[in-house]
C-alpha cells in the first residue's frame, strides 16, 4: 500500500459563451506523485529561495522565463506523471449547456479522475487528490462538494482523501500549474516549447479529450498568436 498524491490545476471558465470565454476549453491537470515527495520539496524550496519576489511561489503564467527555466529543472529530477483532461465547450450538448456551472468543473474532474486513478494507484493505497483553491464567491461549497462527492466514487477500493488548498502553499500545486501551462500552450496556441518536450511529455500518462477537439480551434489559435 502506497500513499499517492495527485495534484490539480484547472483551465478555462465554466461557461459556454463565446463571447465572455478566452479559452474554448475547460481543461484538469494533473502531477502525480508516489511516496515521498522530500526530494522534490526540498529542491523546490531551494529554487524558490534563488529567485527574488516569489512571495506565493511559482505561477508559469506570471514567472519569467528564467523562473520558469529553474522550476522545470526541479521537475525534471523529479519522478512524476502528468495528465490532462481538456472538454470542447463548443461541442457540448445543448441539455449540458443549460446546466449550472459547477456542472463542466464536477464532470471534468470525474472523468480526470476516472482515467487517472486507476492508472496512478492500486486497490489500497491512500489517494490524495489536492485541488487548487478558486474563487467562485458563494459557491465555494459547490467546488468542495463537488470534490468531494467525486472523491467518494472511487473510494471503493482506495482511501480517497480530498483536499482544497491555495496554490501559493503547495509546490505540489504549482507543479500541476507548471506542466498545464505548458500543455495547454501546445493544445490551444499550437506553441511547443523545450519544457514540453524535454520535461512533460516523457513524463506524461495521457491527455484526453472526451468530446473531442474544438472545431474552431485552428480560426482560434490564428487569433490569439
Amino acid at each position: 500500500m502506497s500513499e499517492i498524491w495527485i495534484y490539480l490545476d484547472e483551465s478555462g471558465t465554466v461557461d459556454f459563451e463565446p463571447t465572455k470565454s478566452k479559452s474554448p476549453y475547460f481543461a484538469f491537470g494533473s502531477a502525480s506523485i508516489r511516496g515521498s515527495q522530500a526530494q522534490f520539496l526540498e529542491e523546490s524550496v531551494l529554487a524558490r529561495a534563488s529567485r527574488e519576489a516569489l512571495t506565493a511561489g511559482f505561477h508559469a503564467y506570471n514567472d519569467s522565463p528564467g523562473t520558469r527555466q529553474a522550476f522545470f529543472e526541479v521537475l525534471g529530477r523529479t519522478d512524476v506523471r502528468f495528465a490532462s483532461t481538456f472538454m470542447a465547450k463548443s461541442n457540448a450538448f445543448p441539455r449540458v449547456r443549460e446546466r449550472p456551472k459547477i456542472w463542466l468543473y464536477k464532470y471534468t474532474l470525474y472523468v480526470h479522475l476516472k482515467a487517472a486513478v486507476p492508472r496512478l494507484s492500486a486497490p489500497g493505497d491512500t489517494v490524495h487528490v489536492v485541488a487548487a483553491h478558486i474563487d467562485m464567491g458563494a459557491r465555494q461549497e459547490a467546488v468542495w462538494n463537488a470534490l468531494a462527492d467525486v472523491c467518494a466514487q472511487f473510494a471503493d477500493k482506495r482511501d480517497m482523501r480530498p483536499h482544497i488548498w491555495r496554490s501559493s502553499s503547495s509546490a505540489g500545486l504549482q507543479m500541476a500549474d507548471y506542466a498545464l501551462w505548458a500543455i495547454q500552450r501546445s493544445v490551444v496556441q499550437g506553441k511547443d516549447c523545450h519544457h514540453l518536450e524535454q520535461v512533460v511529455l516523457p513524463r506524461q500518462e495521457f491527455r484526453h479529450f472526451p468530446w473531442a477537439a474544438d472545431v474552431s480551434l485552428l480560426a482560434f489559435a490564428k487569433q490569439v498568436r
